[in-house]
């Protein structure tokens, strides 16, 4: 066998490789980011940021739980720009401990969730007072 023979499965593995690499890290990098529940005055809004990869025209899916259920989708009617969603209807049993999660869906691909810490709104809603 020759040289050149031995190249091109090595070049062909290598370009293979590189393309896996690339695909794998556009879907990876639309991954929504730093997914938070802020609360305050028992108000509980969830918000992230975008991957740094994130097109325009992006939408978001977000699903809720509490311990021992299952995940349940939420319709959010209080986005802002798309990256908060209002739980404070889900989150009904201050006592109970939740967590969220967020998937970015676009045309052509979707991310993986990405979750919350747990949260319990008896104990992590900030109050707020007034003046």
């Amino acid at each position: 066998m020759g040289k050149g023979s031995q190249e091109k499965p090595d070049l062909f593995k290598t370009m293979t490789h590189l393309i896996q690499v690339v695909c794998f890290a556009q879907l990876a990098s639309i991954d929504p980011k730093n997914v938070i529940i802020d609360s305050n005055n028992f108000e509980h809004i969830l918000r992230w940021e975008p991957g740094a990869g994130t097109p325009m025209g992006v939408n978001y899916s977000v699903e809720w739980c509490c311990r021992k259920y299952n995940w349940s989708l939420v319709t959010c009617l209080s986005e802002k720009d798309g990256r908060e969603c209002n739980l404070t209807k889900q989150f009904k049993n201050v006592y109970r401990e939740y967590k969220a999660r967020v998937k970015a869906i676009t045309e052509t691909q979707q991310s993986g969730w990405t979750e919350s810490k747990w949260f319990q709104p008896v104990s992590q809603s900030e109050p707020v007072f007034l003046n």
